[in-house]
C-alpha cells in the first residue's frame, strides 16, 4: 500500500494522523475518553494506550537498543489482559495527557532511528504501523461521537 514511499514519507504520514487523533480528544473531558461505550468495547483511552504499544511493536526492533514498553500503553502482558474487556475495566489507567506525552517522546526517538534507515524492512514496518493507527483513528473518531 505504502510502501513505495520513503521512512520519511511514512512518517510524516505517521505524524499526521497521530495530530489527527490529538484533535479528535482535545478538550473532552478525561471522564469521556477513560469511559467504555455501551457496548462494553474499549474507550477511547484504551485505543490511544494499545496504539502507542502497537507503534513499540511494529518499530522497537529497529531502534537502538531494541524494544522496550512504555507504562503509559500496554507491555505484552498487560496488552493480554486488556483483551479481557471484564477483567481490564476496573484496571487503573494513566491519564490522557500522561499516555500523549509519553507516545510524543517515543515518536520523536523513532522518527530519529527510523528515517535514516529507511530499508524495505523499515517501510514495510511502518507501512503495517500507518495501516493499523489508521484503523484505531477511525475507532476513536466514532467513539468521540457517540461521548
Amino acid at each position: 500500500m505504502c510502501e513505495h514511499l520513503t521512512a520519511a514519507e511514512l512518517l510524516t504520514r505517521i505524524a499526521d494522523q497521530r495530530r489527527s487523533l490529538r484533535d479528535l480528544v482535545a478538550g473532552r473531558a478525561e471522564a469521556a475518553i477513560a469511559r467504555r461505550p455501551v457496548s462494553g468495547k474499549w474507550s477511547a483511552l484504551e485505543h490511544i494506550r494499545h496504539l502507542l504499544f502497537a507503534q513499540q511493536a511494529h518499530l522497537g526492533r529497529y531502534i537502538p537498543g531494541g524494544q522496550q514498553w512504555s507504562p503509559f500503553g500496554y507491555t505484552p502482558q498487560t496488552m493480554r489482559a486488556a483483551r479481557d474487556l471484564a477483567r481490564s475495566a476496573s484496571a487503573p489507567q494513566p491519564s490522557l495527557s500522561e499516555v500523549m506525552a509519553a507516545w510524543d517522546e517515543l515518536d520523536l526517538a523513532f522518527a530519529g532511528a527510523l528515517a535514516p534507515q529507511d530499508s524495505p524492512a523499515v517501510r514495510t514496518a511502518l507501512a503495517r504501523n500507518l495501516k493499523h493507527l489508521r484503523r484505531h483513528v477511525a475507532v476513536v473518531q466514532g467513539l468521540v461521537r457517540e461521548a
